[in-house]
């Protein structure tokens, strides 16, 4: 009997809306082709520290449990997860599957994980005979370098490796002379039907503008200041979903699960964000946006390689122009063209060989 498993292994665990949300894409997507997807449940303690600390003061720290208990109820009801596991070599326990893919998110961004590449994202773990492949891995603004020669041996063995941004695309292609390296779509992107997700409880009856931004505190003053112009242009109110208070929104609904998250920008009339994944949902489900850059520009390195590929670099803009741009509807053809391409290498690298 052919085996159809496939694992994956991200950043689907932690407090952020589109990492949750893309670790339930692709598994959707994989899905729909006849796979069983299991999200590897990889918890090491420096995540567990990082998602059970308390905030800084007793109305934060009560905030962040609250979304710690919707992020735990979505997952526990959308994601299918294998038992949990705290460390590396405890992974090796896990069965022989078809294959297993790293990604998507910021898996290979050693900022995130503890200041060092984390092997286990790597897919340091599974079994000879599975097939290796990565899809949407990300290293944030960051490349691969020499100093990380073991991780850099781990991928010579992969099987197919699709990176989400093209600056790592060109690192791995040029520096390394990987030649199994193709730059592919976020996994959000690879469904667009999110409907039997969605929870429409925090949604408004009437129009409206929804922001979602992360950010330091001068990046989220200038965003104020802009988001405070379109407010001004479009006359309508806005609903700010982001992780902490923006005193310029008319109201704040920060204590969201995914699923609410999800329908707030599904049914907006406008998206102000500076979010990657804000970015990318806004696209998916054909909402008028401006992605506001960040002042430190390797924030912006995620979503600029994605807009620049499909040649919509025009949606990204600066707090000092003007708000008319998120006014302005846009093509979709490119991206279409870029979503298909990501499905077919992910088909590909997982049916190759098969007879």
């Amino acid at each position: 009997m052919k085996n159809n498993t496939v694992y994956t292994i991200t950043f689907h665990s932690v407090l952020n809306h589109g990492a949750v949300l893309q670790a339930y894409a692709l598994q959707a997507y994989l899905r729909t082709l006849n796979y069983n997807p299991v999200i590897v449940n990889y918890t090491p303690p420096y995540f567990i520290n990082q998602v059970l600390r308390p905030a800084k003061g007793i109305g934060k720290t009560i905030l962040k449990y609250r979304r710690l208990y919707l992020f735990k109820k979505f997952s526990k009801q959308h994601l299918a997860t294998s038992t949990r596991h705290i460390s590396e070599k405890k992974l090796a326990k896990l069965p022989f599957a078809h294959a297993a893919i790293c990604g998507s998110d910021q898996i290979w961004n050693k900022h995130l994980t503890n200041g060092a590449p984390d092997k286990a994202y790597y897919l340091s773990f599974i079994k000879k005979g599975t097939k290796k492949l990565a899809y949407g891995a990300s290293a944030g603004g960051h490349t691969l370098d020499n100093s990380e020669q073991e991780t850099l041996d781990l991928l010579k063995d992969f099987d197919a490796i699709g990176v989400r941004e093209n600056h790592l695309c060109d690192n791995l292609k040029k520096q390394f002379a990987m030649k199994n390296v193709q730059m592919v779509s976020d996994p959000s992107l690879l469904i667009s039907n999110y409907n039997n997700i969605m929870d429409h409880s925090k949604t408004p009856g009437s129009k409206y503008i929804v922001s979602y931004e992360v950010s330091s505190d001068t990046t989220r003053a200038e965003y104020s200041k802009y988001l405070k112009k379109i407010q001004e242009l479009t006359k309508l109110p806005t609903y700010h979903i982001g992780d902490k208070f923006l005193e310029t929104a008319d109201h704040n609904i920060l204590a969201i699960s995914p699923s609410q998250w999800l329908s707030l920008i599904s049914s907006a009339e406008y998206v102000v964000t500076n979010s990657f994944h804000g970015t990318m949902f806004s696209m998916n489900f054909k909402k008028k946006f401006a992605f506001i850059k960040h002042i430190e520009e390797e924030k912006n390195a995620r979503t600029m390689s994605l807009l620049k590929r499909i040649h919509l670099e025009k949606k990204a803009v600066t707090t000092t122009e003007h708000p008319s741009e998120i006014l302005n509807n846009y093509s979709t053809e490119e991206l279409q063209k870029f979503i298909q391409e990501s499905q077919i290498f992910l088909i590909s690298a997982l049916t190759k060989n098969e007879k």
